[in-house]
């Protein structure tokens, strides 16, 4: 007989709610505490299972602290834990992905990546970019890339992010070999807006020493028709 899903999730759920044979309590540095059960958190999460079965205090500890994850967080996900469901939005996606990378619960680390890959647009691509790269987020790393490189122009033009970005990065996108841009002139036009935003320190740093072998490179026929 197949497993109904909806009627475990509804059981599951039930006996946290009630603490019914809960056999750990999870507490947060903001004092938020959690009982749960450890057979359930190790089948979502190889963090928990490595915690729970390494032999050290955790194994048979009543309570087991848990470091810089947010009560309120770690609230939802212990709730997709045990009944697979979430809502994921601008409010919470910010704090549920390190989260979930932290506690490697896979499959909503999943979900949180490609909701992230859904909302990427002109003004939040870069931001979005260097929130996967700084969380070892691979996959939406290497597509907001992607976005950001075929979409080039229109987020130089829309995206403030793109007006923060440093010498170094900005020669990193132009120097790709995957910038998918229209004309010299609109690549040219873009790195002016960037100089522009900030013209003292931008105007100078082509003409110091470090920055000599990086610097960005124009058409004779170009750089004619714009001085």
């Amino acid at each position: 007989m197949a497993l109904n899903i909806p009627v475990a999730c509804d059981v599951l759920r039930e006996l946290r709610n009630s603490g019914e044979y809960c056999d750990v309590t999870l507490r947060m540095d903001d004092q938020q505490s959690f009982k749960v059960h450890r057979a359930i958190l190790c089948s979502c999460s190889s963090f928990f299972r490595a915690l729970f079965t390494n032999g050290m205090n955790e194994t048979t500890d009543r309570i087991v602290d848990i470091h810089d994850i947010k009560g309120d967080t770690m609230n939802l996900i212990i709730d997709f834990i045990y009944t697979h469901e979430i809502t994921l939005n601008e409010n919470n996606i910010y704090e549920i992905l390190p989260a979930t990378n932290q506690l490697q619960v896979l499959e909503l680390f999943s979900l949180c990546e490609n909701y992230l890959y859904q909302k990427l647009s002109p003004e939040n691509a870069i931001g979005i970019r260097e929130f996967a790269s700084f969380f070892y987020c691979k996959n939406l790393s290497e597509k907001a890339e992607i976005y950001l490189l075929t979409n080039f122009i229109e987020i130089s033009i829309k995206s403030d992010e793109f007006l923060e970005l440093d010498l170094e990065q900005i020669i990193h996108i132009l120097n790709s070999d995957e910038l998918n841009v229209r004309s010299e002139q609109a690549v040219f036009d873009a790195v002016i807006r960037w100089i522009d935003y900030r013209p003292d320190e931008r105007k100078k740093v082509g003409y110091k020493k470090p920055y000599r072998e990086n610097c960005i490179h124009f058409s004779k026929k170009i750089v004619n028709a714009n001085f």
